[in-house]
């Protein structure tokens, strides 16, 4: 039996207006993400594959409305923002039934943020980072 990852969502506390559906933090503060597993198929694998999380933010954007013209038609891009800071890598295995977490710091500049992610299955999976959904507002 393989395992897949995915992202939880942030915590609904930070999300205070619900009109713009973005979390709400302060620069510079600590951002705890967790993957779950979820059961994937079965494998005639004789070991397990490597699995390599990648997490980061793009942005900032002035507003939320110029984050969501930004990402692309199909959501697998934000075009036009930077990697604003990325998150430590995490090192799992698709045979591990646990958990994954990482602390990304957040950056200093204020606006709006793209929360991204990269998976790599033995080193698999797309060449770029790609839209989480979720939103961060870093406050002034």
């Amino acid at each position: 039996m393989t395992y897949t990852y995915s992202i939880m969502s942030l915590p609904k506390d930070r999300m205070t207006n619900p009109d713009d559906h973005a979390y709400i933090y302060r620069p510079g503060e600590q951002v705890a993400l967790l993957w779950t597993p979820h059961q994937g198929n079965e494998t005639q694998d004789t070991k397990p594959q490597p699995v390599r999380i990648d997490a980061g933010l793009v942005g900032p954007f002035a507003t939320i409305d110029a984050l969501k013209a930004a990402v692309s038609f199909d959501n697998n891009n934000v075009l036009g923002g930077q990697i604003a800071t990325v998150a430590p890598t995490v090192q799992t295995n698709n045979w591990t039934n646990k958990a994954v977490s990482t602390n990304m710091q957040l950056p200093t500049a204020p606006g709006y943020y793209m929360l991204v992610q990269r998976i790599l299955v033995n080193n698999q999976g797309s060449p770029y980072p790609v839209p989480t959904g979720q939103i961060i507002n870093i406050l002034k």
